[in-house]
């Protein structure tokens, strides 16, 4: 998915500066006069939501992992998901039980995203977790499909993510949103 935020002459800068401005590693300030200059076109124009992420994840999307080297992490989608607006990576999303516990302290559950930034969350009905993407807007997350090096960090919808998961066992979708702090 290549994905793009269209600015029309009536949309409300200020809207869309509080939806994509608060996530930590996104200088809005840095692309709202590029949506003032949209918003003064006739029909308006788009912007790539690439200028809308983190650094982290601006870095990465589209483009795939080195091949591992002995003691480098796994960059999974876990240590994507969690590192998303990261400045230095912590590696210590490559642990399934530090994740796990770091999800149910950080987080609370909610029935459907609606915030840049609430996680989807692929859960067995045992309660494992098996995926974990981050939340853009509409129907589109930011992930990362396994630790395998010839999958590429990428934009897709969360139907398609859905439809790549086998049935057996059954997975579920469940949504958290990170806690006030």
């Amino acid at each position: 998915v290549l994905a793009r935020l269209v600015v029309r002459h009536d949309t409300d800068i200020a809207k869309v500066a509080a939806y994509w401005g608060n996530m930590p590693g996104v200088r809005f300030t840095d692309v709202r006069p590029l949506l003032e200059s949209l918003k003064q076109l006739p029909d308006g124009g788009n912007i790539s939501l690439l200028y809308l992420l983190p650094k982290f994840a601006r870095d990465r999307l589209y483009t795939f992992p080195l091949p591992p080297q002995p003691g480098e992490p796994n960059m999974d989608c876990h240590w994507t998901t969690f590192n998303f607006s990261s400045d230095t990576p912590d590696n210590r999303f490559n642990n399934q039980g530090f994740t796990t516990e770091y999800i149910k302290t950080n987080f609370y559950p909610i029935a459907a995203p609606s915030q840049y930034g609430d996680v989807l969350l692929l859960v067995t009905s045992e309660g494992e977790i098996k995926h974990s993407a981050m939340f853009l807007a509409d129907d589109l997350v930011f992930t990362k499909n396994g630790g395998n090096y010839r999958q590429p960090w990428m934009i897709m919808r969360i139907a398609d993510l859905l439809a790549s998961y086998p049935a057996n066992p059954p997975i579920r979708a469940a949504y958290v949103r990170r806690k006030s702090e």
